[in-house]
């Protein structure tokens, strides 16, 4: 599993003490080790397995002993996994109504610290905070099934509690010291006792959105700990309070994240769209592109008698006639730095404009050319507003907005756009046994 800090968790596990720890690494898959690299510390993180077979991102720290540790623990953690539901798991020492491995499930956390020590004594000031309700009523629907503990095997099934735990920096082993008295005074339904839950519930108030959870196992009654702890009640109590919890979480199928591949798949969904836009909006808004340098001249060629043609000698650009007679400028090039296409309209000018005033194809005692014209650009466009004049006329073309009739001769050949001269020229029309071909240098 690759593990990254950017991920977030479902589920973060703290426990105080590291035999709760390695219990709740134990129901842990495909679990490894991750250190934070913005604090530094170390995470086991992993997954469980709902009964529905979804997934559940999970995270475990070791997060120590105490009050202080735990509340940062708790921030801590929320700045790297943002988990939805925030656990405190270990063992306690029951004070009332609970036998030795008994699982207990805090509805609630009391601080005994608070409070006031005058001359009369310790006048306390019972603080709670209360755990999630909704997973307090998820454990209970749980312990009432009798088989939840075959989920994680324990060898005698114990019974699930539900009350306060009662909290506070010291570790109590005298069951008649002041401090337990003051228990039974001001905190009579507390029914076990340990040293984060207060702690933990408070620092989870600043992330409101977060559910808690408080599971601990009972592994002593105070007097006689470190006795019941060498007969193994700690083993014991860690066993079935673990075992509680990962039938719990099995049955959370609402905490489970989408599957990756459903967060990848939105997101190439965006980036495909994107994409389209681009695409549409550049088919929309950006002028036709240029025909490739060369890919006419390929066409063209292939000489034809029906079909204009251009061709590319070096730097010079010819244009072909579309008949046989033809007209040929022989005349130094012309620059230009790009073309277009003559238009059909007749642009305004004080000059007069004949359809032909040089005479008409009817006309049998002059031979005429039919010659198609094109004056280019360097990339490959055509000039626009082309005006032809011929011997100080005007004159349109016969067909469509290139072909002109000619006759044989000399004649002085000007072609101008937008009021510019671009070619002036005498040029030469002549009909060598109808089979001559004479071109126009336009470059």
């Amino acid at each position: 599993m690759g593990w990254r800090h950017s991920q977030t968790a479902d589920i973060l596990v703290l426990t105080p003490l590291p035999e709760e720890f390695e219990a709740v690494r134990s129901m842990i898959e495909d679990g490894k080790s991750f250190i934070d690299p913005a604090r530094k510390h170390t995470y086991w993180v992993g997954r469980i397995r709902t009964t529905r077979a979804k997934t559940l991102k999970v995270a475990l720290r070791l997060s120590q002993k105490g009050h202080l540790a735990t509340a940062e623990a708790v921030r801590q953690g929320m700045g790297t996994f943002s988990p939805k539901l925030l656990v405190l798991f270990g063992t306690a020492a029951g004070i009332r109504k609970v036998n030795m491995g008994d699982v207990v499930v805090a509805t609630e956390g009391y601080s005994y610290e608070s409070g006031k020590v005058t001359p009369e004594g310790f006048l306390a000031n019972p603080r709670a905070i209360t755990t999630t309700s909704n997973w307090v009523e998820r454990a209970n629907n749980l312990a009432g099934h009798s088989q939840w503990h075959k989920t994680w095997p324990v060898e005698d099934p114990p019974k699930v509690r539900f009350g306060p735990i009662i909290s506070g920096d010291k570790v109590i082993t005298d069951p008649d010291n002041e401090i337990v008295s003051r228990f039974k005074t001001h905190y009579q339904d507390g029914i076990a006792l340990e040293m984060e839950s207060f702690a933990f519930l408070h620092a989870a108030r600043n992330y409101p959105h977060v559910d808690t959870l408080i599971v601990r196992g009972i592994s002593d009654f105070m007097a006689g700990k470190e006795i019941a702890n060498e007969a193994g009640s700690k083993q014991v109590a860690v066993a079935n309070a673990s075992a509680f919890l990962f039938a719990l979480l099995r049955e959370a199928d609402d905490l489970a994240s989408r599957p990756d591949f459903l967060r990848y798949l939105k997101v190439f969904s965006m980036i495909l769209s994107v994409g389209l836009v681009g695409v549409l909006a550049a088919r929309l808004f950006s002028p036709p592109p240029a025909a490739p340098a060369g890919s006419s001249m390929e066409k063209d060629t292939v000489w034809s008698a029906t079909t204009p043609v251009i061709k590319q000698e070096g730097d010079k650009t010819f244009v072909k006639a579309i008949s046989e007679p033809s007209i040929s400028q022989p005349s130094p090039p012309l620059a230009l730095e790009e073309s277009i296409d003559m238009p059909k309209e007749v642009p305004s000018s004080d000059m007069p404009v004949s359809d032909n005033p040089l005479g008409t194809p009817e006309n049998e005692e002059v031979r005429y050319a039919d010659v198609r014209i094109i004056v280019m650009k360097s990339s490959r466009e055509k000039w626009r507003q082309i005006e032809v004049w011929v011997d100080g006329s005007l004159i349109k073309p016969r067909q469509g907005n290139e072909i002109f009739s000619l006759p044989q001769g000399e004649h002085s050949l000007e072609i101008r756009s937008l009021g510019h001269t671009l070619v002036k020229e005498t040029i030469s029309v002549s009909n060598e046994a109808g089979q001559s071909k004479t071109y126009i240098n336009v470059d």
